[in-house]
């Protein structure tokens, strides 16, 4: 019994870390997506397009910035908190801010006089070189709250960045946003929003560190600064990072060089949409890799086996039916949310959603070869891949735009996921509880199925109104087949229990209730 509560342990810390982050990358979402919503239909997609560039620029500086130091935060301050290393604590958490947030006004300066350049010469328009110029102001304040947020995570405070990150950056930059439209601005007053949000979150996210977290200025500990260490461990990452960001930018970028700022606004409202649904994985993999650092020094390899195979199976059942909706009905969505300007990124959005579809397959797999300090496979095996994803959209973007870019995107993000699955798996050897899929997948299927039967046999007017009733009834459906088809484990009911302590609800009835149809 002891044995069994300490196993569980480990998996309710990430349930009710995950729980914070599924509600902060939730919230995020949809603050992002209104502001999309706003943004594109009064920008059109060519306003919305040179947007789009000035960010993709602002995040590539971002992690540039960072050199894989904010990765390096989840790694050792577990380890020290746990050996109450206050010194060591202190030392990393100033050498991280110190040196990023250096990076980063290195880098502003550089885009501040090189902003009309880049405009002319690679994007060739120079009107984008006033929004590259306001958006590189911002990059000191965006690092300073992405090194916030893993300062948080790390401390297993991550309710404080979903205050700092979603709600007064995101926030902010959504109330803004409207304000600029209401009172008919324009985009460069827009991308003004970027700079102020940002350092409203930064101010107040740091406020937040140092009273309610860990004080780096009350606390008098002399630290001791960890920089050779953190460095030797973040720049694999941070070169890593550096691959990953240009496989996420690069068809933005590209895009951008060969065909029209329209085809890149349409591109970026597909793009985000299909990785929406991903906000599960991401809330659990979070958590993933600081306990699975945690267990890697106590020697429970275990232990990391298990919980990768429980919370794999629950990315799945979450992000499934959000993939078959977005598959299905994309022009749809598309045309209700954004208008019919940006239709002609229904097939983009389909194929997009297939590709990172097997990332949710596939769980948290670099998670696991980082913990294990698999690092320079994942520098190698993501240059092969970033390579490949730039050869792929120089020779299918020009002949095919924004679909060629979604298709590029698709099948290297699919390999690169794949492969990194099996390194993982030979790490580790975890295992996959096969029938709990099968479920699932049918649950989907007749769900899907029968929403379908239902609006055709009774509606066949889409409307707003009917379109929420129909998704209602379709996550009904699914949920309910879930419990019929007993696809639920005694994992299930710890979870809820878990969640049920986190925040303080009670949820015994329903556990009570899904313990009768637990699988046997």
């Amino acid at each position: 019994m002891v044995e069994k509560k300490e196993k569980n342990r480990a998996l309710k810390s990430i349930v009710r870390g995950a729980g914070i982050l599924f509600i902060n990358a939730f919230l995020f979402f949809i603050l992002r997506f209104l502001f999309r919503i706003v943004a594109s239909r009064y920008l059109g997609p060519e306003g919305y397009g040179f947007l789009s560039i000035g960010e993709a620029l602002i995040n590539v500086a971002v992690l540039v910035s960072m050199l894989g130091l904010n990765q390096a935060l989840s790694r050792f301050i577990p380890g020290y908190i746990k050996e109450n290393k206050i010194s060591d604590i202190k030392g990393t958490i100033i050498s991280t801010l110190c040196i990023s947030i250096g990076v980063s006004i290195l880098l502003t300066v550089l885009l501040l006089f090189s902003s009309e350049y880049v405009a002319n010469n690679f994007f060739k328009n120079v009107e984008l070189s006033k929004l590259i110029f306001i958006f590189s102001l911002a990059i000191p304040f965006h690092v300073g709250v992405m090194i916030l947020s893993k300062i948080y995570i790390a401390f297993k405070r991550p309710e404080f960045g979903l205050y700092t990150s979603t709600v007064f950056r995101t926030g902010t930059l959504l109330i803004i946003t409207l304000l600029i439209v209401i009172l008919g601005g324009t985009i460069v007053q827009i991308s003004f929003s970027y700079l102020i949000s940002a350092a409203v979150a930064f101010v107040i996210g740091f406020f937040f560190l140092d009273y309610f977290v860990f004080s780096i200025i009350r606390n008098v500990v002399k630290p001791t600064y960890q920089v050779n260490k953190l460095v030797r461990y973040a720049f694999p990452l941070f070169l890593t990072g550096v691959f990953v960001s240009i496989m996420g930018y690069a068809d933005t970028f590209i895009l951008g060089f060969f065909r029209s700022e329209a085809e890149v606004g349409v591109y970026n409202i597909a793009l985000p949409m299909a990785t929406s649904f991903g906000i599960f994985l991401t809330s659990f993999s979070h958590i993933f890799f600081p306990v699975a650092s945690e267990l890697v020094t106590l020697k429970k390899v275990t232990e990391i086996k298990r919980i990768y195979s429980i919370i794999a199976r629950w990315i799945f059942l979450l992000s499934l039916p959000f993939a078959i909706l977005f598959v299905f009905f994309s022009g749809s969505i598309i045309f209700y949310l954004f208008g019919e300007d940006y239709l002609s990124g229904t097939f983009a959005l389909s194929i997009l959603v297939l590709g990172y579809f097997v990332n949710i397959i596939t769980g948290p797999a670099v998670d696991v070869l980082k913990v294990f300090d698999k690092l320079k496979f994942i520098f190698y095996f993501n240059l092969v891949i970033v390579i490949s994803n730039i050869i792929l959209n120089i020779f299918l973007i020009p002949k095919y735009g924004l679909n060629g870019a979604a298709v590029a995107t698709a099948i290297t993000l699919a390999a690169r996921e794949i492969i990194l699955f099996i390194k993982a798996k030979k790490c580790i050897n975890f295992t996959y509880q096969l029938k709990y899929y099968f479920k699932y997948l049918l649950a989907a299927i007749i769900s899907i199925v029968g929403t379908y039967f239902v609006y055709t046999k009774f509606l066949n007017i889409f409307s707003v109104v009917h379109s929420l009733l129909m998704l209602s009834l379709f996550f009904f459906i699914y949920f309910a087949l879930i419990i019929i088809f007993r696809a639920i484990s005694s994992d299930e009911i710890m979870l809820i229990f878990a969640l049920e302590k986190k925040f303080q609800v009670d949820l015994s009835s329903v556990r009570k209730f899904l313990d009768k149809f637990k699988s046997s």
